[in-house]
């Protein structure tokens, strides 16, 4: 029997949770995440008198804050644009950490001016959510780790700060607010800030909070809270004044407050011309998106000029090519497109499931017909928007991975009369495998990838348990699909259009593949797109830690190992700015505790480490106490007890926005 959500309580005091969910983005490979570094700050009171010499001055800052250089990455935002994203210094995250634990209640203050926010702090969260405790992935986990770790890998499911039900801006658009508004209101207008994140003045923060209105009706929050945070968040992006750091929550939080202010100012305007607010006209903000309701384009109008003088006021600017006037219906042909696929995907679970529930799957005689057929009809419903087909995708990549993990969570524990029923789940599991990566070939996106993971897994699991005369052949199928994709147009396009673009993508299909086991090997040259060996530029540390995890010891791949290997040398030859460069900073200690990685080499740069942190040669002794740490520690990358399926929940629960 499944068991409802549950909730479970968070312990407030401690901080440093804010490094797992508010300072890194969410679009990074699977296998990073800063788990390992929570740990570290953790028990660095505890550590042994020379770790805590050479860790402490890279990670902590004696009276005043110094500045960081974070590593940015870009990323596919879609067909046409890349999407850039900072990775903070672990240094800089811990400013946050401080910050948090300062100011909190100063946040929530000044994110409770504006009528008009979607996304705005609410409270700070008490609870965590867990899906089904007794019928959640948990249970598919190995039995053998420790309660301190099991703790660690449990905990800390939420951010910081409750938000409320519009989380993804999707929400809002399937609301019942949305739908009241489009009752009261015949006209919509969309606009958005051009470039937003990268055009903030950090400065511009005080200004937000340091208004007389709202300091005289709030007299706890002050400037002191405003140009601490100013200087905090320009401390973790080279002390630049222009533009702020995109990608971590913390972030968003940063920009909130800003909008807060924003949203007030428009207010005060609009009242001065005589237009109130839920009368003459609703607004709608979603982080920089701006969504207006009204009866007239006079007041359309007027609203949008105000919007844009006071965002402008703050030095952001409205980006035209985006703004976009509808009249009731408020809906676009890509709308239309996703609610037809919406109404398609309905027929097919009847076609897959007998009843409401997952525990009867039909056996499909002729799954070639049913693929054809389905995609076929996605396309038709995409036949009016050749764009929709890319929004299309994705949505189906989630919907078919959501069928595999509730068929799965519902049927794994089952004892009695499965065995009825097996050759239903080896049709569902086949088709829906096989239809996930077709339409995630198309669009490949980090969160599908997430998604397709997770799916996978899930569906190797099942057959483990109740079907492992069968084991190869799902996975054989994988196997096969994976080397589809590294030669799909969609991945082979993004290789020849972004040059610069880390693969995110690929990246974790190949962790896919290591699950699926060392006899399924991809062939050398399908691990050239990512390794890019004839290149003269060194990997980035994405791409060299998800290979060094994908190769392990594996000796096929000599030519993507040597150019592994080169790039490690090139970025840690010079050590002495591991202390302000992030790039630099993640690699270091996650080669470092790597064990596929040269054991002389790594003696060597942290011997080369500590003298340029403490001033002194470490000596045998010392060395030896550092090997060790660095031997049985994690940082970033688990490379001795990677848990693919803890990590795919975490990453699925904290989705970004």
């Amino acid at each position: 029997m499944i068991t409802g959500p549950q909730t479970q309580k968070v312990r407030k005091q401690d901080y440093n949770r804010i490094l797992l969910t508010e300072t890194c983005p969410h679009e990074t490979p699977v296998i990073f995440d800063n788990f390992g570094f929570y740990k570290q700050t953790q028990k660095l009171l505890s550590r042994p008198e020379d770790i805590q010499k050479l860790l402490t001055p890279l990670l902590k800052d004696e009276k005043e804050l110094k500045f960081s250089i974070p590593y940015i990455y870009n990323i596919r935002k879609d067909l046409d644009s890349p999407r850039t994203l900072s990775l903070i210094h672990p240094r800089s995250q811990l400013h946050f950490v401080e910050l948090y634990q300062k100011f909190d209640n100063q946040i929530l203050l000044c994110c409770q001016k504006s009528k008009f926010s979607l996304r705005a702090p609410q409270k700070i969260t008490s609870k965590y959510y867990v899906k089904n405790p007794q019928e959640n992935i948990k249970k598919y986990r190995s039995d053998t780790t420790t309660s301190a770790e099991q703790e660690l890998r449990d905990r800390y499911l939420t951010t910081y700060f409750a938000y409320g039900e519009n989380t993804r801006l999707h929400k809002f658009f399937e609301s019942f607010d949305y739908l009241r508004l489009e009752k009261q209101y015949s006209q919509f207008y969309s606009m958005d800030i051009s470039k937003c994140f990268d055009s903030i003045y950090t400065h511009s923060i005080a200004w937000a909070i340091k208004t007389k209105e709202y300091t005289k009706r709030h007299i706890g929050v002050d400037g002191v809270f405003g140009d601490i945070f100013d200087q905090v968040i320009r401390c973790s992006n080279y002390n630049e004044t222009a533009g702020i750091p995109i990608g971590p929550e913390i972030s968003r939080i940063f920009a909130e407050i800003i909008f807060q202010e924003i949203d007030e100012r428009v207010e005060k305007k609009l009242i001065g011309l005589g237009l109130t607010v839920d009368i003459d006209y609703s607004m709608r903000r979603y982080v920089d998106d701006f969504f207006i309701f009204t009866n007239s384009d006079i007041t359309s109008n007027k609203i949008a000029q105000v919007v844009e003088a006071e965002c402008k006021a703050y030095k952001l600017n409205i980006n035209e090519a985006k703004s976009s006037k509808a009249e009731r219906p408020f809906i676009t042909s890509k709308t239309k497109s996703l609610r037809s696929v919406q109404r398609r995907l309905v027929d097919l679970k009847d076609s897959l499931f007998s009843g409401d529930n997952y525990s009867s799957p039909r056996e499909l005689p002729n799954q070639k017909t049913l693929t054809l057929h389905f995609i076929d009809d996605v396309k038709a419903a995409c036949s009016a928007d050749s764009g929709a087909y890319q929004l299309v995708s994705s949505y189906v990549v989630g919907w078919l991975s959501n069928r595999i993990i509730s068929a799965t969570e519902e049927n794994i524990n089952r004892n009695t009369s499965i065995e009825n029923h097996l050759k239903g789940f080896s049709h569902f599991f086949n088709f829906s495998i096989r239809t996930i990566f077709h339409f995630y070939s198309i669009n490949p996106s980090h969160k599908s990838s997430v998604k397709l993971c997770i799916a996978v897994k899930l569906a190797c699991t099942f057959y483990e348990k109740h079907m492992p005369a069968d084991i190869d052949s799902i996975k054989t199928t994988v196997y096969q699909l994976c080397k589809e994709f590294f030669s799909s147009g969609g991945y082979l396009g993004i290789l020849t259009s972004n040059t610069n673009i880390s693969f995110l993508e690929a990246m974790n299909i190949l962790v896919l593949c290591k699950e699926l086991g060392p006899q399924y090997l991809l062939p050398k040259e399908t691990l050239h797109g990512i390794s890019s060996p004839d290149s003269v530029e060194p990997l980035s540390y994405f791409e060299i830690v998800t290979l060094l995890y994908y190769i392990g010891d594996e000796p096929l791949y000599r030519e993507a190992r040597a150019k592994v290997t080169a790039s490690i040398h090139q970025h840690l030859n010079h050590i002495d700015d591991v202390r302000i460069n992030s790039h630099k900073f993640h690699l270091l200690m996650d080669v470092l505790t790597c064990p596929y990685v040269d054991r002389d080499f790594r003696y060597a740069t942290a011997s080369k480490l500590f003298e340029s942190v403490t001033g002194s040669k470490p000596g045998k002794a010392k060395a030896k106490i550092l090997m060790d740490f660095f031997d049985n520690n994690i940082w970033f990358v688990n490379w001795h007890s990677f848990d693919l399926l803890t990590v795919l929940e975490k990453k699925e629960l904290l989705s970004g926005y």
